[in-house]
């Protein structure tokens, strides 16, 4: 079950989860060298372990449940880890408990600990701190006599409380005053015991157990057996600790009376790390082990001995670890003798290919540890574990490698080490952007961009972790991540425009060029019978040609977000061009997706040419690689696929897109595919009620990701299904508590298309006239904010049903010119294949047979095959209107009264099963009126 549910996330779980291997089935997913080489560029990467890690726990969740996830030292971990585990917490979707347990210590909090804490503030899950301090004395002597096995002589709990009155829980006068009984001949053996052990440890547990062993070993404790009992001299242990200041000079006193090579193994082992392997430990003896003319010890002998102290514990099959690190503190500590630099280089050239791998931070950290040498080698090994760091998504560690490796390079490193500087240069400068380092970024890449030598391509990955940087801020940024594109592009000797003043007619001359290209290579495809992809170049392996594609999708994207339609359509030929010429790329469906579209919109192409784009996206797609799997899957079905495929299949393929895009760290048409359910949800005329808690769930989901675009979209759905489920009158105006129109100044056209859409649901359910009296006004104006998404269908229906009303009311040319000009287009779509609005062809054909007393039977016939065609849908929206309009033709053409009234009350009933209540209402103060109902 587990292997099923991670999929491509396990080749990113590996590198850090190695023992996944032996749990679940794995075989490498990657199809193509494409995938690799993009991969490599990390643009996602945060995104993609976070992701990865959420559907571990999700899988883990499934089959063991509940979990409770314990993680100690988290003072330690860096800021892409805590990421990480405020994704596992915060992870609504997940139906399987999870606890997750962090520890950390306060005195040694970092930056940010402090801005997971400060996120928490605001977070809709629960969290609990709870600030846990050191044992108090009491605590100290339950310890002692669970520890002896032995009970105390006296009453502890009045010992306590008589001790709390005179101190107030003051440690300092806890101490003294302990004191005081005891020199009274007051306090007992164990209370003896636990005072000097409190005095000393400060109520740390683990620091009282090894106390209690250093007094053991030092003969200061010791077991009586003629009597029975333990024996402990006060006056003896309070001299022997006197000038211990802390636990670490306890256990560094304790290891120097061990014996010499015992105290070097701890050294060694201390120097290698945290954890480490026998391996490790075996050739760093082999190599420093010797402290005189005699023979190693037996390696296997010492190991065993430092075992038995409790110092090392097992961790797995051929690993050991330090129990606590104030052990690997006090073992580090024992004399200046060994040299960690010396260690890492040892390893470095002792240790196979596959094994420093697994062990690369290890070893160097232990040589950065060490005094900085100019050492071109080791500055190699640096950009190393720099780019194993990147690769993992802590930038914060890769940051730390390439500072150690630049200062490892020689001066004139540019002309004797040109390769491993750039590599290191560049590298520093993505990782600095990642975390934010604006400034150091820049010196990476001034030192970069100053070197003559230094080609377009060579400059790129700088210039791109920019535009990637910048692509994700508000619009000021993004329009400077397209002029980088542009001018990055030009530098790479690619013309995109060829005048500002001419790029309306340059479009449109590509545009037409694309279209009858492709048009002609999908057609001798299909009279071959042969994919697409064999058809083409192949596959783009130029990495010139990758990265211009690269530059043309970002130019696309932005443009769109930017509005400047003519260069979105502009690079979208490109990329379409390219593919056809060079081969395929991970981008190449998209570009064919959106040539579909083109057709369609700007050319008025039949639907079919798009249709043939878009199946042709999907196989070229397919044969590349998933990696933008879902981005291509998201616009196909979005833009096109939906007009040929029941809403009910779409839903599992956006459902699809949004796994693959989360798999690729693409978080924006992830969400944009998260978004599509609940548009759907809408569009096929699900309970409001439900409507409006899957809404509340996916905005929190798409906020968490900062996505505060789409989630205006979401919002706007909401929003109306509030309205239309209150009972507060009739709604106009889609502005609420939940989105707000005001708070989108600078929306873009999407947006003012799906505000548009949805303010247009609220006055057609409120008013036939006013929606009639709006459709006229603004006419095709959704269709022209927003071209060929599917919310079109509805919005084009809803408009026609009011128009047709109130034609049939008023009998006013006006209308019924408009009516008539919707049902065609509605026809056409039922032409092309459109299995989602047959019923509204129905309806609409029943509206305009009611208009003419020739084809009144007809449309009676036409009213009942609707109705009938939103019920097998099990569509209450449409259930509910369907059976109103019906219920208006009985009353006002046919004079049906009891006709009427049975119809108005089932529509009544299914408006009511949908949750607009508001429209219940109408409805019935309507029937009132009319005098159908008292």
């Amino acid at each position: 079950m587990i292997s099923n549910d991670l999929r491509d996330e396990v080749q990113t779980l590996l590198p850090l989860i190695p023992e996944l291997k032996e749990i679940i089935k794995y075989q490498n997913a990657r199809r193509s060298t494409i995938r690799d080489g993009i991969r490599q560029r990390q643009e996602n990467s945060q995104e993609r372990f976070k992701n990865a890690f959420r559907q571990l726990s999700r899988a883990l969740n499934a089959a063991f449940s509940p979990i409770v996830l314990v993680l100690d030292d988290l003072q330690w971990a860096d800021m892409s880890s805590l990421q990480v585990i405020d994704y596992l917490v915060s992870d609504m979707q997940n139906p399987n408990r999870l606890m997750v347990i962090g520890c950390y210590r306060s005195e040694d909090v970092s930056r940010a600990i402090e801005e997971l804490k400060t996120r928490q503030l605001s977070c809709p899950f629960h969290v609990t701190e709870i600030e846990l301090g050191n044992c108090q004395v009491d605590h100290v002597h339950e310890m002692i006599m669970s520890i002896l096995s032995t009970e105390s002589q006296s009453i502890t709990q009045d010992l306590a409380a008589i001790c709390y009155r005179r101190t107030v829980g003051n440690p300092f006068f806890v101490t003294q005053f302990m004191i005081i009984l005891q020199n009274e001949a007051l306090l007992t053996f164990t209370q003896d015991l636990a005072a000097i052990c409190y005095r000393r440890t400060v109520g740390n547990p683990f620091f009282v157990t090894q106390f209690m062993i250093i007094l053991q070993n030092e003969a200061l404790l010791t077991y009586n057996p003629s009597s029975i009992k333990w024996e402990f001299n006060v006056d003896e242990a309070e001299k022997a600790t006197k000038f211990t200041s802390n636990v670490v000079d306890l256990l560094r006193a304790r290891m120097k009376k061990m014996p010499a090579k015992v105290q070097l193994l701890l050294q060694y082992a201390a120097c290698i790390g945290t954890c480490f392997s026998q391996k490790t430990i075996e050739i760093v003896w082999r190599e420093h082990g010797n402290i005189g003319p005699e023979e190693n010890a037996d390696l296997s002998n010492l190991r065993n001995t430092v075992h038995d102290t409790g110092f090392i514990e097992k961790k797995g099959r051929n690993g050991f670890r330090f129990v606590h690190d104030k052990i690997q503190e006090a073992a580090m500590s024992l004399s200046d003798r060994v040299n960690s630099s010396f260690i890492g280089k040892t390893l470095m050239f002792a240790l196979n290919a596959e094994k420093l791998e697994d062990e690369l931070f290890d070893e160097v950290d232990l040589i950065n540890r060490g005094d900085v040498a100019t050492r071109p080698e080791l500055a190699a090994l640096n950009l190393r574990a720099a780019e194993k760091a990147r690769n993992l998504a802590s930038f914060q560690s890769a940051r730390s490698y390439v500072e150690f490796g630049a200062a490892m390079l020689p001066r004139n490193h540019w002309k004797t080490h040109r390769d491993l500087t750039l590599a290191l240069y560049t590298l520093g400068a993505e990782a600095e952007l990642a975390e934010g380092y604006l400034r150091a970024a820049a010196v990476y890449c001034n030192a970069v961009f100053q070197q003559k030598d230094c080609t377009a391509m060579e400059k790129a990955p700088l210039r791109m972790a920019v535009i990637n940087m910048l692509y994700s801020g508000d619009s000021n940024m993004k329009q400077k991540a397209l002029d980088l594109c542009l001018d990055l592009l030009k530098e790479l000797d690619y013309t995109l425009i060829y005048s500002n003043s001419l790029l309306p007619i340059q479009t449109l001359y590509y545009v037409v060029k694309t279209v009858k290209t492709l048009y002609y290579v999908v057609k001798t495809v299909k009279t071959t019978k042969k994919k697409l992809a064999e058809k083409s170049v192949g596959v783009m392996t130029n990495p010139r040609h990758l990265l211009i594609m690269e530059l043309l999708s970002k130019i696309a994207n932005l443009s769109y977000h930017l509005e400047l339609l003519f260069l979105n359509s502009l690079a979208t030929c490109h990329l379409v061009l390219n593919t056809l010429k060079f081969g395929g790329s991970h981008l190449s469906g998209f570009g064919l997706v959106i040539a579909g579209v083109l057709a369609r919109v700007l050319l008025k192409e039949d639907f079919s040419t798009a249709l043939a784009f878009t199946e042709s996206a999907l196989s070229i797609q397919k044969s590349i690689g998933t990696f933008n799997e879902g981005r291509t899957t998201w616009n196909a079905y979005a833009l096109c696929l939906s007009w040929s495929t029941t809403f009910e299949k779409c839903r599992p393929k956006l459902k699809e897109a949004q796994i693959y895009c989360m798999r690729d760290g693409d978080t924006e048409h992830a969400m944009w595919s998260l978004s599509g359910e609940a548009w759907l949800s809408y569009m096929m005329g699900k309970p409001l009620p439900r409507l409006q808690r899957d809404c509340a769930v996916i905005v929190a989901h798409i906020e968490e990701h900062r996505q505060p675009e789409v989630a205006a979209f979401v919002k706007m759905i909401w929003q109306t299904a509030i309205k239309l489920t209150t009972c507060q009158g009739r709604f106009l105006e889609l502005d609420g508590s939940v989105y707000s129109k005001k708070e989108y100044p600078k929306a873009a056209s999407p947006h003012l298309g799906a505000a548009h859409f949805m303010e247009g649901e609220l006055i057609f359910f409120s008013s036939f006239l006013t929606a009639a009296e709006r459709a006229i006004e603004y006419g095709d104006l959704h269709e022209k904010l927003s071209p060929a998404i599917f919310t079109g269908m509805l919005e084009k229906f809803h408009r026609g049903v009011a128009l047709y009303a109130m034609t049939r009311q008023l009998r006013k040319r006006r209308y019924r010119k408009r009516a008539y000009k919707i049902r065609k287009v509605i026809k056409q779509w039922v032409e092309d294949g459109n299995p989602n609005v047959i019923h509204y062809d129905l309806l609409l054909d029943a509206e305009h047979a009611s208009l003419h007393k020739k084809t009144y039977d007809e449309a009676d016939e036409f009213y009942q095959k609707a109705i009938k065609a939103a019920t097998e849908l099990n569509h209450p929206m449409h259930q509910g209107l369907f059976h109103e309009r019906y219920a208006d033709f009985l009353l006002r053409i046919q004079w049906n009264k009891d006709g009427a009234i049975h119809h108005f009350s089932k529509s009544i009933q299914y408006y009511d099963e949908w949750g607009a209540v508001g429209k219940v209402q109408q409805l019935k103060q309507e029937m009132h009126a009319l005098r159908l109902i008292r």
